[in-house]
């Protein structure tokens, strides 16, 4: 890999947005009132989100439980699901977004794979950064055999795509988690930042991160007569 080339560019752009990010803060799900079996799924989702937090691959980064060979979650998909991502992210740089949202929803990591170069970086949470396609393939096994498998993402509002240097495009964009019933789950938004390189003849992530969105601020007090 040369100085100049797209790979290099984008490491180094990568490396550069996530030495400037800031984790942002918890946030807690506005369903407390649910008394329906709908609440109660948006509670579970919820739930199962807020634990991303603790999981095992991120609290301690011990992935090393996590197999990536064929489990429960994995065998229902079929091989012809993991070629639409593959082929999805040879089209161009925004074909990633649902590239990945697909994947992220099959729960099978095997559909991962293509969408990350060797040598990429993923930042899940603040404290985690996994370098390398093998240690984010390892990391997400771990999320979707718990917390993540029990979840599904849809994309809203419009991507933001750019493109700072030739083979080189920066890709901004927010999900919504859902509850069962394919509803949003009120106060569980994310936002992905994902650096693309032109790789092998095809479009692939050389970095990610994935944000938190921020607790609305509490309202000031009453000042005192």
């Amino acid at each position: 890999m040369t100085p100049s080339s797209p790979a290099h560019s984008a490491r180094r752009l990568a490396l550069l947005l996530i030495a400037c990010s800031a984790a942002a803060n918890q946030a807690q799900p506005a369903n407390a009132n649910a008394a329906t079996a709908a609440s109660d799924t948006r509670i579970d989702t919820a739930a199962a989100v807020d634990r991303m937090d603790v999981a095992p691959s991120h609290a301690g980064h011990d992935a090393s439980s996590a197999k990536l060979g064929p489990n429960p979650a994995t065998d229902v998909q079929a091989s012809a699901g993991a070629r639409t991502a593959d082929e999805a992210a040879v089209a161009a740089p925004e074909a990633l977004i649902p590239a990945f949202v697909e994947a992220w929803n099959a729960h099978d990591v095997r559909r991962f794979e293509p969408l990350f170069t060797e040598q990429a970086i993923w930042v899940p949470v603040a404290e985690v950064r996994d370098e390398g396609r093998a240690a984010i393939l390892q990391d997400l096994a771990v999320a979707h055999a718990s917390w993540a498998g029990k979840t599904a993402i849809a994309p809203f509002d419009t991507p933001t795509v750019g493109r700072p240097a030739a083979g080189v495009a920066t890709l901004f964009f927010r999900v919504r988690f859902l509850d069962g019933k394919g509803a949003p789950v009120p106060g569980i938004e994310r936002a992905l930042l994902l650096v693309a390189v032109h790789d092998a003849d095809r479009w692939r992530i050389a970095a990610g991160q994935l944000t938190k969105e921020s607790t609305a601020p509490k309202a000031a007090a009453p000042r005192q007569p």
